[in-house]
Formats: C-alpha cells, structure tokens, sequence
C-alpha cells in the first residue's frame, strides 16, 4: 500500500511566489512562435531576458547580490511553475542549468572574490552559465573523466575536452569539472569556473539534436 501527504499550503506572499506569478504572466509572450523556434533550433535570448526580467535567475542567491535567498524546496517549487507556464522546454532546460550549474555552484562552493564578481550576473540573467562534465569517451561518468587541471599559483591549466554542454554556445561563464589530483574518487576532482574569452579556451558550434533543440549545446576545449 503506498501511502501519500498532502503538499503543505503554500506561502503566496512571499518574493519567490511573486517570481512564480511573474513567470505565469511572461508566459504567453514566450510561448508565441515555440514551436518554429524549436524547429530551427533557435535560442530566444529574447525570451532569456522575459525570464530574467522576472527575477527567476536569483532565486535561491543571496540577496546582497539581487537574489532571493529561497530555499531549494522553494526553488524547486518555481521551477515547476515554469514547467507548467513556459512551453519552450529547451529554454526550461537552459534556465534550470543555469540556475543549478552555475548559479547553485558558485554560491555555494566558490570563493569570495569569484562570488562578488559574478553572482550578481547571473543572479541578473545577464551572464548566462553552464557546466561541463560529459566527456566524448567516458560520457557522464564523473570519477572516469580524463580532463585536467594543473594549479599555477592563483590560475589553473585544463587539459580536455568536453561536449553535450547545454548552454555551451550562448554561456558567458562555464563550470568546468576536471582531475587535480590522482587521489580516487571525488577528492581529487575540482569545478573551475572558465569565462568565455579566457585565453585558450574554445567554445564549439552548436551540436543537431534531435529533441530539446531550443536549449544549445556544444562541445567545449
């Protein structure tokens, strides 16, 4: 016998439910043209600043960088109202990326510095963010991958490749997950935040996919 409980009533007077209502009320303007947006394959950044514009991007970032400092139950609860609102299901799965790759990552691992300077962005929307871990030999198998990195006091040297990077082509910041060490398991691997235009760093075209195509994806060196 499966057993259930009822979702606890819902708070609606609070910043992350006016994101939620916000979101709603975008919707029909991001829903219109979805559908050829998807056949072509086209990310709407028109659409990105709709979502932006509703303060979705800050949701569970400190408010001293224009977040607002929700819960991840709280999150979870606004993203599943972009689900129900939004039926461009790639930008859904680009702004969840962003939010949780990017966003989640830097508030809750990154340094001071890094977390001053780009928070307030990509709380903003106006840096859009990525992750990359997937590699072409050994997938998503985290503690397999074969991209490296080598600290040189503050700075660290990569040495990979990657790809099915969703938000690849269109990020203006990327967490890169690399091996630093030769210790087993997670203790030896490290995220390395990779803005675009650092040197060295290249950021492939867009890959053809079959299915979520307004959402790009890339493979990055």
């Amino acid at each position: 016998m499966v057993t259930t409980t009822a979702a606890p009533p819902r708070d609606e007077d609070t910043a992350l439910a006016r994101v939620r209502e916000r979101v709603e009320l975008v919707a029909p303007a991001i829903n219109r043209g979805h559908l050829d947006r998807d056949r072509e394959a086209v990310f709407s950044r028109d659409a990105w600043r709709e979502l932006a514009g509703t303060g979705l991007f800050g949701s569970c970032l400190p408010e001293e960088v224009g977040g607002h400092a929700g819960s991840l139950t709280d999150l979870m609860d606004v993203v599943e109202g972009l689900g129900y609102a939004v039926r461009d299901s790639g930008l859904n799965f680009s702004a969840a990326t962003h939010l949780a790759s990017t966003g989640f990552a830097l508030n809750g691992f990154a340094g001071p510095e890094l977390r001053r300077l780009h928070l307030p962005s990509v709380a903003a929307g106006t840096s859009i963010g990525c992750h990359a871990i997937t590699e072409p030999e050994t997938g998503s198998d985290v503690l397999s991958m074969s991209t490296t990195g080598r600290f040189d006091g503050d700075q660290v040297e990569l040495d990979g490749l990657k790809t099915y990077v969703t938000n690849g082509p269109v990020a203006d910041l990327a967490v890169v997950y690399v091996r630093t060490s030769d210790t087993p398991g997670p203790l030896g691997l490290s995220a390395v935040l990779v803005p675009r235009g650092t040197p060295g760093a290249d950021f492939g075209p867009a890959l053809d996919k079959t299915t979520l195509r307004t959402s790009p994806s890339d493979s990055c060196a």
